[in-house]
């Protein structure tokens, strides 16, 4: 008992090491990962998907064959976890038995039973592999690019599991040491084989099985943390840890040091999606360690499967391996890699040649030309093409997602395909700037139209009227939105005849339309409207108001005004919403015809300023409160409308919450301001003027102080003290 007890525990020990050091390597490098967020909240339900889908293998038993054979093995290796604590005991103790339940009969069933069920799994799987042979059927077979060696070594080393338990359960029921008096049948079938030999060569049997099974298990251990099934342990942790009730939601935001970037003021070092490895999340590493190369994903690719050389599958592996080639500095970087096309030049210097050749290597670019380029570069077994010169992902295959989920639905462990390329894309659309040319157009159209045909607004919704179903629209039941901006009041009301479906979010994003600017007649014709809107928007300018007078214009409340023919207007209001490069940028089409042409002529030309694409509607001028609600009466049937109180103008002024319910969806008041400071400045100087001083006038002013508080006078003064006191090195 002595030699047994030794070498088992030596073996064990021996093998534990480097084990161990394997382990705590792999926990370092996903700690090296960027932030993850939100990845352990709502307990309960993580708690929840750990039952159905790792104990209950919900997702695999999608596929009854393989998910059965699946399920023997899983469950097959938690029973006979009981196997493993009695094999250490029986280093010591002939007969040991798990304390309370080892001598049951149905635990020593139950070990039996599961033992031989592994077995049938094995089985299974060999056929799967040997049916679904990549060698054979190419692409075909989902176990194309997967590494079928690796494969088929560990359902050998899962059989020797098997065999070796066996082996010796079979030497102790012949000895009598088997701990049941009954149950475990296949160990006592396997004894009566060996019924004819001597005690002494039973014991020795016994001892060298239990040695057997000590080593296979141990050294099973090290290959699982040197192989793809490194999934047995990272795949519990990468259920636990994944989007909650599936990934197959929203896209998440762009993330930038564990918080949503904001892209009204981001970080200027803020890296936008991922252009590196070291730039994936601990999480995004997890889920690379995860992966089984089961090819299910691949299976369901409608992009593998109409040829193209996108395998969500390979695409894992590819990261994967990336990430192995590049531990040294990405744990070397911990997690502080910089981004933006450049390296942590410390960590850098930390590592060899070999892995420095990794970390430089291009990450997103063309591998056409290269062998086997349209698999992605791999062999049917998982051997890739690679170098210093080819990038790690293939610009082509990451183009290819159509990012319908078919992976992410399909994977056993959860693995979040889609959030993986689409956040390598962003990068390539928002940092690198490379993407394929067939994009150019589409872009452009979500900038300047918000949708990629390039439709316009007043069009987006006639599609209603060709359907047989009714179809519900945002604002059909009085939905509003209210804002208030500096001085302006702005009033975007989604009433009845307001019918944006598509375009709701684009109004409540802005955060402001303090930069409206009047551009007046655009200064020329549709070619000099198109340089004015551009020179604008550029400035800032997130709202742009165009009128139809001819030249030279005069304000829309004076006299004697002039204007073009309506349909030269509509070409302007058309040129003005095609130089846009936001769609975001409001074009409010303006007619002074109220006063030229009468008010049914303003009604009219309004209507072909629609058609030409404007986002909000302006008749200027209407002389009476009548007027106004006629002016919604006539035209708030496609666009939100805007109004304009100029105190003393033509238009009688109405309070901005009563324009609301009459039915305007904006109201400016400009000049407003100018107006009210014009008349103070008159009162203060009459005072100076008539009492020599301005104490009369102190209640309506800021003291000295209060006007430098205001501007932030101390605060710079402060800076200035700051790079005046500055010396190299100083933060």
């Amino acid at each position: 008992m002595i030699l047994r007890a030794v070498v088992g525990i030596a073996l064990t020990v021996v093998i534990l090491a480097f084990a161990g050091k394997r382990l705590w390597f792999l926990i370092s490098l996903a700690r090296a990962g960027k932030p993850a967020v939100g990845r352990t909240s709502d307990a309960p339900k993580r708690v929840e998907a750990e039952a159905t889908e790792v104990l209950g293998q919900r997702k695999l038993l999608k596929w009854t064959i393989p998910g059965l054979a699946h399920v023997f093995a899983f469950w097959g290796f938690l029973v006979l976890g009981l196997t493993i604590l009695e094999a250490y005991g029986a280093l010591f103790w002939s007969d040991f038995g798990v304390p309370v339940i080892g001598t049951w009969p149905v635990v020593g069933f139950l070990e039996d039973l599961f033992g031989v069920l592994v077995l049938v799994g094995i089985a299974i799987f060999a056929v799967i592999r040997l049916t679904n042979n990549p060698a054979k059927d190419g692409r075909q077979s989902r176990f194309f690019g997967s590494h079928t060696r690796g494969a088929w070594l560990i359902l050998f080393m899962i059989f020797l599991v098997v065999f070796t338990l066996f082996w010796y359960r079979g030497a102790q029921s012949a000895l009598g040491n088997l701990p049941f008096e009954s149950g475990a049948f296949f160990s006592d079938w396997v004894g009566s084989l060996m019924s004819g030999l001597s005690e002494t060569t039973l014991e020795w049997i016994e001892t060298t099985g239990i040695w057997a099974q000590i080593a296979v298990i141990v050294c099973f251990l090290l290959i699982v943390l040197h192989s793809k099934h490194l999934h047995i342990g990272a795949a519990p942790v990468n259920v636990y840890t994944s989007r909650r009730p599936n990934a197959l939601g929203p896209l998440l935001p762009i993330y930038y040091d564990g918080a949503p970037v904001n892209f009204e003021d981001p970080p200027d070092d803020a890296t936008f999606g991922k252009g590196h490895i070291a730039e994936f999340t601990w999480k995004n590493y997890v889920d690379f360690m995860a992966c089984t190369e089961c090819g299910r994903c691949q299976s369901q690719c409608p992009a593998w499967n109409t040829g193209k050389p996108l395998s969500p599958k390979l695409m894992m592996m590819n990261l994967r391996d990336t990430m192995f080639a590049q531990a040294p500095y990405l744990m070397a970087a911990g997690g502080k890699h910089p981004g933006l096309g450049e390296l942590h030049e410390e960590a850098l210097a930390s590592v060899g040649a070999e892995v420095k050749e990794q970390v430089e290597r291009p990450f997103i670019g063309p591998r056409a030309g290269s062998d086997h380029s349209a698999d992605d570069g791999y062999t049917f077994d998982g051997h890739r093409t690679t170098g210093p010169e080819l990038p790690i992902i293939d610009e082509d295959a990451l183009w290819a997602c159509t990012t319908c989920g078919a992976c992410v639905n399909q994977c056993p462990v959860d693995i979040e395909h889609i959030d993986h390329f689409v956040d390598m894309r962003r990068n390539q659309v928002m940092i690198a700037t490379e993407f394929p040319s067939e994009l150019n157009g589409l872009f452009k159209n979500l900038e300047t139209k918000g949708n990629p045909w390039g439709m316009n607004t007043s069009g987006r919704t006639d599609w209603i009227t060709e359907v047989d179903f009714d179809v519900r629209v945002f604002g059909m039941d009085g939905e509003e939105i209210l804002s208030t901006f500096y001085d302006k009041i702005t009033y975007r009301r989604t009433g009845d005849h307001w019918r944006i479906p598509f375009d709701v979010e684009r109004f409540k994003g802005l955060k402001a339309v303090n930069d409206l600017v009047d551009a007046d007649t655009g200064y020329g014709n549709a070619l000099n409207v198109e340089r004015t809107v551009r020179l604008l928007e550029r400035a800032g300018a997130s709202a742009i108001q165009l009128e139809d007078q001819d030249f030279p214009k005069r304000c829309g409340h004076l006299d004697d005004k002039t204007l073009i023919p309506a349909m030269e207007m509509a070409g302007k209001i058309k040129a003005a919403v095609d130089a846009r490069q936001s769609r975001d940028t409001l074009i409010i089409a303006r007619t002074d015809a109220v006063a030229v042409e009468g008010f049914d002529s303003a009604v009219e030309r309004v209507a072909i300023y629609r058609e030409a694409g404007a986002d909000m509607l302006f008749i200027e001028a209407p002389r009476e409160r009548g007027e106004l609600a006629r002016v919604v009466e006539s035209v708030g049937k496609g666009l939100p409308l805007m109004a304009n109180m100029v105190e003393g103008g033509k238009t009688p002024i109405v309070p901005a919450h009563e324009l609301e319910k009459i039915g305007f969806s904006f109201v400016i008041f400009p000049g407003g301001i100018v107006r009210a400071i014009a008349r103070a400045a008159q009162d203060f100087y009459a005072t100076l003027h008539a009492q020599g001083t301005t104490d009369a006038f102190r209640d309506r002013m800021f003291d000295f102080n209060a006007l430098n508080d205001l501007i932030g006078t101390p605060e710079t003064l402060e800076r200035g003290k700051w790079y005046a006191d500055y010396k190299p090195g100083k933060n």
